[in-house]
C-alpha cells in the first residue's frame, strides 16, 4: 500500500498566515493614522500618494495603490471638498488634473508624521 504524500501547500501555510497577520496590522495602523488626520483609510493613502508626488494625476495615484481611477476620483472629490487637496489643470494636457495638497492637508499629514516615524522605527 502506497504511503500518502503530504500536501505540498501545507509547508507554505505558516508563511501565508504570517503575511495575513502583517497585512492586518498594516491596515489597522493605516486606519489609526487616518483617524488622526480626520479622513478615511483610503483617503489617507491618497493624501500620502499626493504628498509623495505633488502634481500627480488620478491615474498616477491609482496605479501604485492598486485601485481604479474612478475610485480615486471619488475620494479626491471628497478631499477637495474637505479642503485638503486642490486640483489644477495640467500644463501639458488640459484634460488631466494635477493634484496637490492644500496647506491644511500638509498640516494634517505633518501632525501624524512623528507618529508614523516612531512606528516605522
Amino acid at each position: 500500500m502506497a504511503e500518502a504524500q503530504p500536501d505540498p501547500e501545507l509547508r507554505y501555510r505558516p508563511v501565508i498566515y504570517q503575511l495575513l497577520h502583517v497585512s492586518s496590522l498594516m491596515l489597522k495602523t493605516r486606519e489609526h493614522y487616518a483617524a488622526a488626520v480626520g479622513v478615511t483609510a483610503p483617503q489617507f493613502s491618497v493624501l500620502t500618494a499626493i504628498r509623495e508626488s505633488p502634481g500627480t494625476s488620478v491615474g498616477e495615484v491609482a496605479n501604485p495603490l492598486l485601485v481604479l481611477g474612478p475610485f480615486v476620483t471619488t475620494e479626491v472629490g471628497k478631499l477637495v471638498r474637505a479642503r485638503l487637496v486642490h486640483e489644477q489643470a495640467s500644463g501639458r494636457d488640459r484634460r488631466v488634473a494635477e493634484l496637490f495638497l492644500t496647506d491644511e492637508g500638509v498640516v494634517r499629514l505633518d501632525a501624524v508624521e512623528a507618529l508614523r516615524r516612531a512606528a516605522n522605527a
